[in-house]
């Protein structure tokens, strides 16, 4: 992509830390092994016969490295090496087998691999797949490295496909990416595709605004019911209500009771954070721990200042650093 070229060394030195002499070694590695020599690596397939049953065995093995070797530790290997076999080879079965199992179902798309689906279906380009993905999670519509839809993704999602489907149609985001490539390459005409596509986007804005009522109550009503989920500490301990994250007026956060005034249990957070995540309850005092990062650590404890399970957190902190 002639707009976006590839990040490479320049040759100019400065100071780093650890973590940016890492990524600088896996650049420069990255570029010296576009121009390597070719690896070459052999496959070997097996097929085995036990009575009416056949079986099938791979092999792969590198020969050449090439390119790999440049490469070096960032090059995961798949090797896998086969015994000497000879055809009409015959052998005895040390042990038989049965396991019963289950299919299992897909594995979830996680960063990387959507990205990967993203090309595959050509949405988007280079440079804005991974932004595309970086939006979904800043908006709340998904969450998890193993990405999983929130609840309010899947209502905006729902709500969309029933007012204005063709917001969603990939298909016509496809054709579009395409023919605006082309328009780069000067193989399409760029008046004649934006003409093209003021029509297709009038078309849809006239459709999402005779809806926009019927769309704006539903995701309203979406958008409430996450941010109260996602607000939900645990029940309180004092009076059997909600804790929730509340804001004060200078933006900080902290737990409180939805019972207040009545219930004036509450549980500080420490300032610089903006975000925590609920991983539990504390076995000596009852309230929640929470997970949250300070200062580029991670922080699990009680939320409760005055838990004794603290110390003991904070000693372990110390010894970790010692080390």
């Amino acid at each position: 992509d002639p707009a976006h070229p590839a990040i490479h060394p320049t040759g100019i030195y400065g100071k780093m830390g650890e973590q940016e002499k890492k990524l600088y070694d896996l650049i420069v590695r990255r570029f010296l092994a576009c121009f390597g020599e070719y690896a070459v690596k052999e496959s070997t397939s097996v097929r085995l016969k036990m009575g009416n049953e056949r079986y099938k065995g791979q092999g792969v093995v590198t020969k050449r490295p090439g390119w790999i070797e440049l490469y070096g530790r960032y090059y995961t290997a798949d090797e896998k090496v086969l015994p000497p076999l000879s055809k009409g080879e015959r052998f005895i079965a040390e042990k038989i087998v049965n396991e019963k199992k289950e299919t299992k179902p897909p594995a979830r798309y996680n960063a990387t691999s959507l990205v990967k689906v993203l090309e595959k279906k050509n949405l988007g380009t280079k440079a804005t797949r991974a932004t595309i993905i970086d939006t979904l999670f800043k908006r709340d519509y998904v969450r998890g490295k193993s990405i999983e839809v929130t609840k309010l993704g899947l209502a905006v999602h729902d709500t969309l496909m029933k007012y204005s489907p063709e917001i969603l149609d990939e298909k016509l985001t496809r054709e579009f990416e395409v023919k605006v490539e082309k328009v780069q390459e000067g193989k399409e005409e760029e008046g004649r595709v934006l003409a093209e596509a003021r029509t297709v986007l009038t078309r849809i804005i006239e459709g999402f605004e005779k809806n926009k009522k019927e769309i704006g109550r539903e995701l309203l009503g979406a958008f409430k019911q996450s941010e109260k989920e996602r607000a939900f500490v645990m029940k309180c301990d004092k009076c059997g209500k909600d804790l929730v994250v509340k804001n004060t007026r200078d933006k900080r956060i902290f737990i409180g009771c939805t019972g207040w005034p009545n219930c004036k249990n509450a549980y500080p957070i420490p300032a610089g954070v903006h975000k925590i995540t609920v991983v539990g309850t504390c076995e000596v005092c009852g309230g929640p721990v929470i997970k949250y990062v300070i200062r580029k650590r991670t922080v699990t404890r009680c939320a409760n200042p005055k838990c004794t399970s603290n110390s003991s957190s904070e000693k372990k902190d110390e010894s970790k650093k010692e080390s």
